[in-house]
């Protein structure tokens, strides 16, 4: 059976669910190769299909002492010390392909996908929304030592063969073909109305999701949740536990989307897999500015017009005064609709037919050379 293996970024979840719904579009005919230092279970617990994972540290993106922050120079010495063994990772790597019998290299949106596939001669398709380039820019300024990092991986970037970019994207010129394909996301299984009565929550009463990612929401005292008691609360911080008004999630027994799906309102940190899931289940959202984090600005701009959003200032939030959340709420339950049009959310379904087109296409040119 031939094969595609995906390198992963571990930098948050994000990457990994873009990257678990084309696999999950993929046809069992064709083996999946999951190479990421992101956690097994969040593939398990999500996709039916069979696949081999393997853990391996190889786009650690920027490092975080929180879900906000950012530690810009413990990310450059990582990312150092990374590309310096990238040639010597990317040759162990041929062993672990030929087993795979793999035929195709994707990347999301780690630029070691592309060192692999040139130790291995083979072609190389990333997805993307922004690349690690364009984002270590912002750190130039205070950090001339970014530039050769920004150099090796713009150098990697350029040999990709294919990026399938999305939308919500930054610039990508780095890359030398360019498809565009639809909103990669994942969409809820249970209603609504399921997922309220399981937390005994009814149709009248708010529900907000806060979603800050696997470093949780740290500075958040869990009084501050108390001070809103007409809110139902969903958490999958354990500081929250005990609290009357919040519901406790175990994050590996829960299927976000579904969360994202039964909320009014969403309060987090913008990100690629976030943002795609409250779009496309038109749940507005409520989000702490982020610094050192290009990103955010092209999220911010984009998600805005294709759902309502509220930007809760860093010191309101902390201090726990979220007032405008009532006043948010209120107003988008009036409303009628966005004057944009909602964007596609069919791009897994895309990309996995184009990685499989792919695949056939090598098939078909051994069979003929045989």
């Amino acid at each position: 059976m031939q094969s595609i293996v995906f390198y992963i970024s571990s930098h948050g979840f994000g990457h990994s669910t873009r990257a678990m719904e084309v696999i999950a579009n993929i046809p069992d005919h064709v083996g999946v190769a999951i190479v990421t230092a992101a956690p097994e279970w969040l593939f398990r617990h999500y996709l039916k299909r069979s696949f081999e994972y393997r853990k391996l540290d190889h786009d650690c993106g920027v490092v975080q002492p929180d879900s906000l922050g950012i530690d810009a120079s413990a990310t450059r010495k990582r990312w150092e010390a990374l590309l310096e063994n990238y040639p010597q990772m990317a040759q162990d790597e041929r062993a672990f392909l030929a087993e795979q019998n793999a035929c195709l290299i994707v990347g999301d949106i780690s630029p070691f996908a592309v060192a692999v596939a040139q130790a291995a001669e083979l072609p190389c398709t990333i997805i993307a929304n922004f690349c690690w380039n364009w984002i270590f820019e912002e750190y130039l300024d205070d950090d001339s030592k970014f530039a050769p990092i920004i150099e090796a991986i713009s150098n990697y970037y350029n040999k990709t063969d294919c990026l399938l970019r999305t939308p919500l994207s930054g610039d990508l010129s780095v890359f030398p073909r360019i498809l565009d394909i639809p909103m990669i996301v994942r969409t809820a299984k249970k209603s609504r109305q399921d997922m309220r009565k399981e937390w005994g929550v009814s149709d009248e009463q708010p529900v907000a999701l806060l979603s800050f990612g696997g470093l949780g929401v740290n500075g958040v005292k869990p009084e501050t949740l108390s001070r809103y008691p007409h809110w139902k609360f969903l958490t999958f911080d354990a500081i929250f536990k005990g609290v009357a008004n919040a519901v406790y999630l175990d994050p590996q027994a829960i299927y976000h989307p579904d969360l994202v799906n039964a909320a009014d309102l969403v309060i987090a940190k913008l990100g690629y897999g976030l943002n795609t899931e409250c779009i496309a289940h038109q749940t507005p959202m409520a989000y702490v500015p982020r610094d050192g984090f290009r990103e955010y600005g092209v999220l911010e701009q984009q998600t805005a017009l294709q759902l309502p959003m509220l930007k809760i200032e860093t010191d309101l939030f902390f201090q726990g005064n979220w007032d405008t959340i009532d006043d948010f709420f209120a107003a988008c339950s009036m409303r009628n609709s966005l004057s944009g049009s909602l964007l596609a959310c069919n791009g897994g379904e895309i990309a996995a037919q184009w990685m499989t087109e792919q695949i056939d296409e090598v098939s078909g040119r051994v069979v003929q050379s045989a």
